[in-house]
């Protein structure tokens, strides 16, 4: 009896490891979904797409959204050009901007060297870039520089999402928590973390929101400027500078005059110290006839 109860025990073992490949291995090979027809087993037999939907998946699988649905880029370009009128070409970018849509944020109109130059940080929106890019490049005689790059955000979007959620999650059950609290300490307590993880989840919508508007909206970074003849700047003729020096030279005049005028108890004192210098010297040395 004794040898019996173990052989039993061997037997039932291997039994159920047996019937256990065996499902392990029916699910393995049972079929999935499919938009075309699937031969199964048998050549002359082709499952529908009705039948083969009877066979119940241990799991629903979710189909991923493609990648460039996901996709977050940000476009700027930067670029550098001359144009023939100054005037004209600022009428003319102005009023391209305003039937794209586009805004200015930042803008420096100056005069460096020869050039009369007007730099632009233009937003506008992503999908009007490159036609509102190609209209600019139109007014340019010359064009010194063209940059374009394009940075994907995608994967830093994608984690603060995900964070985002899983703080919303985590602040739901902070709030399920306070619910049930039934004294003032543990109330205090779970309100400390709630506003921790509050101010964690605005932080995160923020970036996700000016993320939003950097893949929306596109930034043109223009510089543009027109080569001008050099005057000489007005009151700088030969007379004038003539004319400056002289008057620089008797301000200084001046100012030297009346700084030494100014030194007059310094001479005082001099002057008497000299008196009484010369007076001394003659007393230990007389003149002799």
């Amino acid at each position: 009896m004794k040898k019996i109860l173990p052989s039993l025990f061997l037997l039932v073992f291997f039994y159920s490891c047996e019937n256990s490949n065996s499902t392990a291995s029916k699910l393995v090979e049972q079929p999935l979904p499919a938009e075309s027809p699937v031969e199964i087993a048998d050549d002359n037999f082709i499952a529908k797409d009705e039948e083969i939907r009877k066979f119940k998946r241990p799991i629903e699988l979710q189909k991923p959204l493609a990648y460039s649905q996901l996709q977050k880029l940000i476009h700027r370009a930067d670029v550098r050009m001359q144009v023939e009128d100054y005037v004209k070409t600022s009428e003319i970018i102005n009023n391209k901007l305003k039937n794209y849509q586009a805004y200015i944020t930042d803008g420096t109109e100056e005069r460096a060297g020869e050039n009369l130059e007007n730099t632009l940080q233009i937003r506008v929106d992503n999908n009007k870039f490159n036609l509102l890019l190609d209209e600019l490049l139109k007014e340019s005689i010359y064009l010194e520089r063209k940059n374009i790059t394009v940075e994907d955000v995608t994967e830093e979007y994608i984690d603060h999402e995900t964070c985002l959620k899983t703080k919303r999650k985590v602040e739901q059950r902070y709030l399920d928590l306070l619910g049930k609290a039934r004294n003032i300490k543990d109330i205090l307590a779970i309100e400390a973390q709630l506003s921790t993880i509050r101010e964690e989840i605005e932080a995160k919508q923020a970036r996700l929101k000016y993320l939003d508007h950097q893949v929306s909206y596109s930034t043109i970074h223009l510089n543009y400027y027109e080569k001008i003849v050099v005057a000489s700047a007005p009151g700088n003729s030969f007379l004038s500078r003539v004319a400056a020096s002289v008057n620089t030279g008797w301000n200084s005049f001046i100012t030297a005059l009346v700084t030494l005028i100014s030194l007059w108890p310094l001479f005082l004192i001099g002057l008497v110290a000299a008196i009484w210098i010369i007076k001394f010297y003659k007393k230990k040395h007389p003149v002799s006839l």
